[in-house]
């Protein structure tokens, strides 16, 4: 596992408060929450925050999270004994407990612990990344460019918190051909507005709760994975841009576009990129069907007006100024959306415009 990739190197106060978080927050809050502290911390860091904008993040967020509980209900001793409670939460101390004693049994190379278990051995769980609507994929992201073993670990137990039944989608599509037909997201994405097998859903709404009503119903589960396996992959290049752009005219924001951006130049066995490809393909299939299948109009972000030689520092300009963060900006998930915005747009400069108006956008409108 390889990535040519260079990011600032995390200053300690980064490590340290990763650290705490791990020894006293739990992955998960009510079972089915996510712990975003390493979310946040990564993204002030990685926006050009300082040690007192860190310290105040950390302090905001560890209000929305519990606490250990004190002991793990069961000992996880090797890789054969973690399989049967894959997916179940109330096992997440005892992930945690086994994932810790894993780094040290790797001596501390948690790469060399990732590429084992996420991507070698029978069961690899490189296709959990899906679960929990891709919290796990985030995480792993986060630890590669903060190169934390603290967060590698959790990125790992997460994956085997959030295993659910998505990853046998995944591991059915490696083991078929795709078809004649392939064709780019752009094209994908019009065929999925048109379907109709997706008109008869009963949706509460706009909202990923609305997963299982499409999964358990056999005609919108078959097209699922018709266009899962329908995507042109031939390029990554271009899919992860046309990608990218569909998810930001979703208001996606790329989330794990960005991800995938990171991910990719590490996981260079072209069965693992694939698979990563699909991971974030088959969620946002599932994503744009839960939104209720917008209308996408590249003009929404297009015709924002932004000044003239706006730069991402503009952007970031509340991170970096080095003044106390307030509203918006001790949010993770706004964090994390420009974060991934300026990958995208510092990754692709005949782009980067695109997502500069899209980050202004999403900074002007997010309440």
């Amino acid at each position: 596992m390889v990535s040519n990739r260079e990011t600032p190197a995390p200053e300690p106060l980064v490590n340290i408060l990763l650290a705490r978080n791990h020894a006293d927050r739990a992955i998960l809050h009510e079972k089915v929450l996510h712990n975003h502290i390493p979310h946040l911390i990564a993204s002030i860091f990685l926006l050009g925050g300082t040690g007192p904008q860190l310290s105040q993040g950390f302090q905001h967020e560890s209000q929305e999270n519990e606490p250990w509980s004190t002991t793990s209900l069961v000992t996880i001793e090797s890789a054969d004994a973690l399989k049967p409670y894959l997916g179940n939460t109330s096992y997440q101390k005892s992930f945690i407990d086994f994932s810790d004693s894993e780094l040290l049994r790797y001596k501390g190379d948690w790469k060399d612990l990732l590429s084992t278990y996420l991507t070698q051995g029978p069961t690899p769980l490189l296709s959990g990344l899906v679960g929990g609507f891709g919290h796990p994929l985030i995480l792993l992201a986060d630890a590669w460019e903060l190169q934390s073993p603290v967060v590698a670990v959790e990125a790992l137990a997460l994956t085997a918190a959030d295993w659910n039944d998505l990853h046998k989608i995944l591991v059915f599509s490696m083991n078929r051909k795709p078809p004649a037909n392939v064709q780019g997201a752009h094209k994908v994405i019009q065929k999925i507005a048109q379907d109709p097998r997706f008109t008869s859903l009963q949706l509460t709404g706009p909202g990923v709760q609305n997963t299982e009503a499409i999964l358990s119903n056999p005609a919108a589960r078959e097209a699922v994975m018709e266009y899962l396996f329908m995507l042109d992959v031939s390029s990554q290049k271009t899919v992860l841009s046309d990608l990218a752009e569909i998810a930001v005219l979703f208001e996606c924001y790329g989330p794990k576009l960005g991800d995938l951006h990171v991910l990719l130049p590490v996981f260079g066995a072209e069965k693992d990129a694939l698979m990563l490809i699909r991971c974030v393909w088959l969620l946002m299939i599932l994503s744009y069907v839960t939104q209720q299948r917008p209308l996408l109009q590249g003009w929404i972000v297009e015709d924002f007006k932004i000044p003239e030689h706006t730069t991402w520092q503009d952007i970031c300009s509340e991170v970096t100024s080095g003044a106390a963060l307030q509203g918006k900006f001790l949010d993770p998930h706004f964090l994390r959306a420009v974060r991934n915005l300026k990958e995208l747009g510092s990754g692709d400069e005949h782009r980067e415009e695109f997502y500069l108006k899209a980050a202004m956008k999403l900074k002007t409108e997010w309440t």
